[in-house]
């Protein structure tokens, strides 16, 4: 078993807000700190804690094989620019700590739901997201496969859910398709 810990980490000045992903002989394989500070919310966050510098990708190892890990923590996944670099790093599947409302409707997918589905969707990655169950936040733990499906979403009450990416399908999809970064024009782009 592997195991993602969210926890408050020593950064330079400040605190950082990072997650560690921690391998089955109980090694440290990712260590990464939140590159995108919420400084919109008085007190949240905004001037008490460091951002982050790079993101980072890792290699996991399991019985059958082995997949390679990115991170990203809550607020990174409103920019684009968070899973395409952990795409172009190699990350097959990411992992989104979070602590934000999902679904402000329960009956309605939320923006944030359908934008991590067009995040994985264009980045041709898997995602897993876990969220604050009630009263926290809204809960809604998803994963969702390259293809933008939602593999399974947790109710907003605390709860355990389990989702299975196909590995060799997502590399299949990521060999034969045309997203990711196979025909970017990046000499058009404007930085």
């Amino acid at each position: 078993m592997a195991i993602a810990i969210t926890y408050l980490g020593k950064g330079i000045a400040k605190p950082t807000n990072s997650v560690a992903i921690i391998d089955a002989q109980g090694e440290i394989i990712l260590d990464y700190a939140k590159v995108h500070i919420c400084s919109f919310e008085e007190g949240y966050e905004c001037g008490l804690l460091e951002a982050g510098n790079e993101f980072k990708v890792a290699q996991l190892q399991f019985a059958s094989g082995s997949v390679q890990l990115g991170a990203m923590i809550c607020f990174d996944r409103e920019f684009p620019e968070s899973a395409r670099t952990l795409m172009f790093k190699g990350a097959e599947i990411i992992v989104v700590p979070n602590a934000c409302y999902l679904m402000h409707d329960a009956s309605v997918d939320d923006v944030r739901t359908a934008q991590l589905r067009a995040r994985a969707f264009e980045n041709m990655v898997g995602i897993a997201l876990t969220n604050y169950p009630i009263p926290g936040n809204d809960g809604h733990s998803c994963a969702i496969d390259p293809a933008g499906k939602v593999l399974v979403q947790a109710e907003e009450s605390e709860d355990i859910v389990l989702a299975t990416f196909d590995l060799d399908a997502i590399r299949a999809w990521r060999e034969r398709e045309v997203l990711g970064g196979k025909n970017r024009r990046s000499d058009t782009y404007i930085l």
